[in-house]
Order: C-alpha cells, then structure tokens, then sequence
C-alpha cells in the first residue's frame, strides 16, 4: 500500500501514467503491444512501465527477448479505494 500510496503523491508525470490504458494489461500482454496501441515511443512506454511496476500496479515478466505485463488487482483495488477517499 505505501508504494502505492507514493505513487499517488507523486508529480503531475506520474500522474499522466495512470492514463496509460491499465485496461489492456489484464492478461498478460506483451510491452511492444502496448507501444503500439498507445502511440508513445519505447522508452517512454518502459519508462512508464517501470514507475507503475514500482508502485506494485503491474507485474513484469521475461520470456526471451520479450517482457510482458499483468495488472496487480489487488494493488489496483487499493488504489481506487484511496482515490475514492480523496
């Protein structure tokens, strides 16, 4: 909880991550895919990905050359409950 909480407090860019479509993460989905979707560039994607795996928002996982995401129900869940206490 506390990271997410960080997470929350954090500046305005962090902020902007949360409208990163979260939604496409819920199985796991493959960073290039993501890259795609948005229309951002690959570091920034990574970027991002990194700041909301360190909030425990997503999980990570290599499979060869490939690194795919999966949403953190339970940390999701605790985020919108202190988001919904704001």
């Amino acid at each position: 909880m506390k990271s997410v909480l960080k997470f929350c407090n954090g500046s305005k860019s962090q902020k902007r991550i949360l409208r990163l479509p979260i939604v496409m993460l819920q199985k796991m989905v493959c960073v290039g895919l993501i890259e795609e979707k948005i229309g951002l560039s690959q570091s920034t994607v990574s970027q991002y990905l990194m700041l909301l795996q360190q909030a425990a928002l997503i999980t990570t996982e290599r499979r060869g050359q490939w690194t795919y995401c999966k949403r953190n129900e339970k940390a999701i869940k605790e985020l919108v409950k202190h988001l919904e206490n704001i």
